[in-house]
């Protein structure tokens, strides 16, 4: 889960893990035959990651338990194992919300309160880990705080982290800061980031075909993904009034789903070139306003 998904910045180093990923959700998702090998590395190639890395990236998926290899005489194939699945899944389901649907908000935070020692930082990194993906940010050390975070759920996974101590409740919180709870989060800095991710857009849709349309929408999506780690999802009315996350989905559906048609094609070509008859099974993928991935 969240060992996968690193944190976001539209500028970072692509995580081939994070690519692979992305290519069977957009192009093979709810495929049952397995995707070439072969399709797999030349897409990644496209995406500017040369073989030694992307095949290293498919070992790694493969024995963390992400992907499950096959073979069939000389050629190698790869699937969403269970794990793969269900993150490709959480995924779909953050895409359909993020941006479109007004989160439900009772008024109260969720708070969860722990102490790792300085020393256990490989623990410390992880617990990190498992916060930001559920939507939490420290407020103080030690103390993470969301609004419509589950505390159930993440105590849990931080339990089955290695974190045997956690204090968790939800309330109201009153603070005499200015930006209260929020400063968590660094609005200001989030702010800036979705001006500089409309920035990109701002050309509007692109007519890039063959590998730059592939390689022009997986980065869209990745940096788009990348948003759920700073801005999780606030209940607009703990925000100012214009802030920018619909209309940044709104611009990023339009794009995304132009580049479709072209990156699709790029890819059933890069799965004809190993079998024909798989070609077929390139699944579309297409936001639209209404924000539903298949």
């Amino acid at each position: 889960m969240s060992e996968v998904l690193p944190p976001a910045r539209s500028v970072r180093r692509r995580s081939p893990v994070l690519q692979v990923l992305t290519l069977f959700g957009d192009y093979w998702w709810g495929v049952e035959k397995p995707l070439p090998t072969g399709a797999i590395l030349a897409a990644m190639a496209d995406l500017g990651v040369k073989q030694p890395a992307a095949r290293a990236a498919l070992v790694r998926m493969t024995q963390d338990g992400i992907l499950e290899v096959s073979r069939a005489g000389r050629r190698t194939s790869h699937a969403l194992a269970s794990r793969g699945a269900e993150l490709v899944r959480e995924e779909a389901g953050w895409l359909r919300r993020f941006g479109r649907i007004e989160p439900e908000w009772d008024g109260c935070w969720s708070v969860l309160m722990f102490s790792i020692p300085e020393a256990e930082r490989a623990l410390r990194h992880r617990a990190r880990a498992v916060l930001r993906w559920s939507g939490y940010a420290p407020l103080y050390d030690g103390v993470w705080i969301s609004p419509t975070g589950s505390v159930e759920d993440t105590t849990a996974q931080l339990r089955a982290a290695g974190v045997s101590d956690v204090t968790s409740l939800r309330a109201p919180l009153a603070m005499t800061s200015t930006d209260g709870p929020l400063r968590a989060w660094g609005i200001a800095a989030v702010r800036q980031e979705y001006a500089r991710f409309l920035d990109r857009l701002a050309a509007g849709p692109r007519t890039e075909a063959g590998g730059a349309a592939l390689a022009t929408r997986t980065d869209l999506m990745l940096d788009w993904q990348a948003f759920r780690h700073i801005d999780p999802g606030h209940p607009a009315r703990l925000l100012p009034a214009d802030w920018p996350r619909a209309t940044a989905r709104g611009v990023f559906v339009r794009t995304y789903d132009a580049l479709g048609e072209s990156a699709e094609e790029r890819m059933r070509d890069h799965v004809r070139a190993v079998d024909d008859a798989l070609a077929a099974f390139v699944t579309p993928q297409r936001l639209g306003e209404e924000g539903a991935v298949q």
